[in-house]
């Protein structure tokens, strides 16, 4: 009997269909994972491939943030910074705390201890200038630590001779309360922090970088020709 015979009975038993069908989904399933960005044919192997961490870029031979191009923070930078802006932020509460119980007459000699030693008459010139003084006061207190926070930031060296201009703003506390006293230990842990060996090698690390690289000298008296003694 012909190969055409056995067509009818392959067809009854239902191995063609069946069969092309299988082929036609394999092909489906093959393409799907192309599409999909999987790993293709083959099986994935049992443990995963192991590869090496990126290199940390460098600038000026420094290692920096990939995110901001400047040197990593160090983590005594970062507590210098709690240190300062807390400093600031006890002298801003110190003074506000001593504007609302001035507000009142009846409280205006203890709203701050300076009142309280010069015990100006409410309302009067001595009382106003008195006000208008500790206004003063309180801009340097709040403005000293965060001009020291900014500058140890971004890396300036001399932001460690700023921290004692910080830490003696801190001591004019003891004109208010003792919300504002609290800013001078805060003064004085930013002092120290910007001391430690880890904030000398991050001010090194920003000099580094902001120091420009060295240009080559170019020869200005090159001889053209055959020396002279090859003459």
């Amino acid at each position: 009997m012909s190969s055409h015979d056995d067509a009818p009975r392959r067809m009854a038993s239902g191995e063609g269909p069946a069969t092309a069908t299988a082929e036609t989904s394999a092909e489906a399933e093959g393409h799907a994972d192309l599409e999909s960005g999987s790993q293709g044919f083959g099986t994935p192997p049992a443990t995963p491939i192991a590869t090496l961490p990126p290199l940390s870029p460098h600038a000026g031979g420094v290692p920096v943030s990939p995110t901001t191009g400047e040197p990593v923070r160090r983590r005594s930078i970062v507590a210098t910074q709690v240190a300062f802006w807390a400093s600031a932020l006890c002298a801003g509460i110190g003074y506000s705390w001593y504007w609302f119980q001035a507000m009142h007459k009846g409280q205006f000699h203890t709203a701050s201890w300076v009142t309280g030693w010069l015990h100006p008459r409410p309302g009067g010139m001595w009382s106003l200038l008195l006000a208008c003084g500790l206004a003063a006061v309180v801009a340097v207190m709040v403005a000293l630590p965060c001009v020291t926070a900014y500058q140890a930031w971004t890396g300036h060296r001399f932001s460690r001779a700023l921290s004692w201009w910080a830490l003696g703003g801190s001591l004019l506390g003891v004109l208010f309360n003792w919300w504002a006293v609290a800013a001078i230990p805060c003064a004085l842990v930013g002092v120290v922090l910007l001391r430690l060996g880890s904030s000398r090698d991050y001010f090194a690390e920003w000099d580094t970088l902001r120091t420009p690289a060295p240009q080559p000298k170019l020869p200005t008296d090159v001889f053209y020709g055959p020396l002279p003694r090859f003459q």
